[in-house]
């Protein structure tokens, strides 16, 4: 009986054994599943977060444009405190319309009618010069002169009254 009793032992060995490699298979089977789906949502996780960083960098870099160009236009207008054209002819219309505006000031202050009628010549020959220059200048710079020449005539105004 006793080499009964160590081969049923030993059965029960080999079916215990037997049973613990099938469930050590099948978990080891489960721990490579739930590591490729791990790593799957890892791989999509890290496209959307990738998504959006490069969303969010692109608005930056339109924001960061946006300032610059801000940045730039404010700086126009503290360079002689006068816009700034492509066009050389322009900017030099700009700065002889500066010496009419000081000119007509002085002329005011000093209540010299004489040097009126000389600036009222100078003020129409200025007019004309802006409406040739305006034919010829791209969209930014006409809106620019115009711009520019409105503020003019309100300081003129002020100066009359």
């Amino acid at each position: 009986m006793k080499i009964k009793n160590v081969f049923q032992i030993l059965a029960m060995a080999t079916l215990v054994i037997g049973v613990s490699c099938k469930d050590a298979n099948k978990a080891k089977e489960n721990g490579v599943e739930a590591m490729e789906e791990a790593a799957e949502q890892i791989e999509e996780t890290a496209d959307a977060v990738a998504k959006e960083v490069s969303e969010a960098g692109e608005a930056a870099a339109d924001k960061i444009e946006e300032a610059a160009d801000n940045v730039k236009e404010e700086a126009e207008k503290l360079v002689d405190g006068l816009p700034t054209f492509e066009s050389e002819e322009v900017t030099a219309y700009v700065k002889s319309y500066e010496s009419y505006m000081a000119d007509y000031k002085k002329v005011l202050e000093d209540k010299n009618m004489t040097a009126m009628a000389s600036l009222t010549k100078k003020g129409n020959e200025l007019s004309k010069k802006a409406s040739e220059l305006t034919k010829n200048l791209n969209a930014e710079d006409a809106a620019k002169l115009t711009d520019y020449l409105a503020k003019k005539a309100g300081e003129l105004q002020e100066m009359m009254k």
